[in-house]
């Protein structure tokens, strides 16, 4: 997930938890809603949806998936051009690209107000970054280069044991909401990185230098799934 998404959505859950956890004062009805209307269904505001049953008021079981994305900071270019990344300055643009995340989970609610602990895996398919820098004077490995140069990550397909936490309410008359998380209990491994667009091409020893630091500095994160959902239940 691109930094900038990761940043709104977050605004997102704080506007909602602002606005929606007055209600747990009203814990009377929270039991009864899960009670009388367990199959729940919900469209997840943030893309995607989710869907499951209440076995009963505590336990949960159910499925969730985000829609596939792409972010190109080409739309807001000062969010790239400031950062430093892997000691090289003068990255002009970040292009993230997201598969569905898919997670299957068991939630426990063990107090009335809907706070829940989740346990489940998540899963992705391949995803990749690219992020391209601008031609100036760096040092790459232990030479120095008038260059710019383009990174291409890739993740491959992800399947993990997955964890996670939130708060849902089921309202008596079936209207429900609920947000949280639940994400892959390790960071992604195996990551393919591919170094390309060289202006003045580095000499192999150096090349070589700069392709090992790149794969021991990039990331990606473990499939985790925002929730920001309304719905209803039956």
């Amino acid at each position: 997930m691109g930094k900038n998404n990761q940043s709104y959505f977050g605004s997102l859950l704080l506007l909602a938890i602002v606005l929606l956890a007055p209600q747990a004062l009203r814990a009377d009805d929270w039991e009864q809603g899960r009670k009388e209307r367990p199959v729940q269904m919900q469209i997840n505001i943030i893309g995607g949806g989710v869907f499951g049953y209440h076995l009963n008021d505590i336990l949960y079981i159910g499925a969730l998936q985000t829609n596939p994305y792409t972010t190109d900071s080409a739309q807001n270019p000062d969010q790239v051009t400031s950062q430093t990344v892997y000691n090289q300055d003068g990255m002009t643009r970040e292009i993230w690209n997201q598969s569905r995340h898919a997670a299957v989970e068991l939630r426990i609610t063990p107090w009335p107000f809907g706070f829940y602990f989740s346990g489940g895996y998540v899963r992705t398919e391949e995803e990749y970054f690219t992020q391209t820098f601008d031609k100036r004077s760096r040092t790459i490995g232990s030479g120095t280069y008038n260059t710019g140069f383009e990174v291409d990550v890739r993740a491959p397909r992800y399947v993990s044991a997955a964890f996670g936490m939130g708060i849902n309410h089921v309202q008596t008359n079936g209207f429900s909401w609920g947000f949280g998380f639940i994400g892959g209990s390790s960071l992604r491994k195996d990551l393919k990185v591919s170094i390309t667009g060289w202006d003045e091409a580095p000499s192999a020893e150096d090349l070589a230098e700069f392709e090992d630091y790149v794969n021991k500095t990039a990331s990606y994160s473990g499939g985790g799934i925002l929730v920001l959902s309304l719905g209803y239940n039956f």
